[in-house]
């Protein structure tokens, strides 16, 4: 037979280790929980605390009104002190969630509503430390933000082939991979003009404007070529065009164009992209040497690289553009049209 004592301090060694175990393996205990026994664990730990509470009360008060032997008495003792334990074990974890974590997690919510609200407003500011005007943002967020295609490999070739009097026959080479940027079908429009001619004398056999359209390295047939022409109107002073074709969700199309147009030989052109851009490259080609100068329209204000030669120039912008950032070109008769 095992005396009280013993069975008390059999208990209380019992318990230790229990609580022991659990301290240990609390990490995996609590993820099982969360796994098998989800739906106890959404019953409050003050509940579970009387529960055993309950118990342990049963347990004493059955084991000392029943005649039972002292054997059976030290085994009801160790599990009526076991249940004790882990009823103020529940006590415990509810006084640690309810006045502990409970209010750490509100105070968190609240500081993550307070955020929410700030960037709600002005997402500039609580990035920057700026405040844009609601007419600036709206500009980003529509012209940047909001659209669905972004071009690289973007090349521009300028042929100056012949000039007769006082104009040039120029043909113009544009090719970009357009990447649709979003989860769903886009159209896309090729779209673009040149500056209506005046008088071309010696060109009546060379059409101008939009010529050659390829997509994927397949020419577009001749009536959805016309039809590029006559979808968008003229105006007073370009040829315009447009073809449209669908981009698949984060897809990619190829796009090369060819244009031809006459420029005066003391003259300007501007290029300027009409999507985001991820770089751009330029080159112009003479049959002779031709006086002419080249400046970027954009923030940055220089190129990347340039390279000039007697017969071309070539210019590359390393960095993305926004929407109508692009290049200037101005030329003349002499380097005395600079100055």
């Amino acid at each position: 037979m095992v005396s009280n004592v013993n069975v008390l301090i059999l208990a209380v060694l019992v318990s230790s280790v229990l609580l022991m175990l659990g301290f240990f393996f609390r990490k995996k205990l609590s993820q099982y929980a969360r796994e098998k026994l989800s739906a106890f664990t959404k019953i409050s730990p003050l509940f579970w605390s009387a529960f055993f509470l309950l118990v342990t009360i049963l347990i004493w008060t059955n084991g000392g009104a029943l005649s039972v032997t002292s054997q059976t008495l030290s085994w009801l003792t160790i599990l009526a002190l076991v249940t004790s334990e882990i009823s103020i074990g529940f006590l415990v974890a509810w006084i640690l969630i309810y006045f502990v974590d409970k209010p750490a997690k509100e105070d968190a919510a609240k500081d993550f509503s307070e955020k929410q609200a700030i960037l709600s407003q002005n997402i500039f500011q609580y990035l920057y430390g700026v405040e844009l005007p609601d007419e600036l943002f709206k500009h980003i967020e529509d012209k940047i933000l909001k659209t669905p295609f972004y071009r690289r490999n973007y090349v521009i070739e300028y042929n100056f082939n012949k000039k007769i009097k006082d104009r040039f026959l120029i043909k113009v080479d544009i090719q970009c991979d357009v990447f649709n940027i979003t989860d769903q079908t886009q159209e896309f429009s090729v779209e673009g003009g040149i500056e209506r001619p005046h008088t071309e004398p010696g060109f009546e056999g060379q059409p101008l404007g939009l010529t050659d359209l390829w997509i994927n390295n397949v020419a577009i047939e001749q009536e959805a070529l016309e039809a590029a022409k006559n979808r968008i109107d003229d105006t007073a002073e370009d040829f315009r065009f447009k073809h449209v074709h669908d981009v698949p969700p984060k897809g990619c199309i190829n796009v090369k164009i060819t244009l031809w147009m006459t420029k005066r030989s003391r003259d300007y052109e501007i290029f300027r992209v009409l999507e985001n851009t991820g770089s751009l490259k330029m080159k112009l080609n003479f049959a002779q040497p031709l006086p002419i100068k080249a400046s970027p329209i954009h923030p940055n204000k220089e190129f990347s690289h340039r390279h000039v030669s007697d017969n071309s120039l070539s210019v590359e912008m390393d960095y993305p553009l926004a929407p109508h950032n692009g290049i200037l070109l101005w030329w003349g008769d002499s380097a005395d049209t600079f100055d």
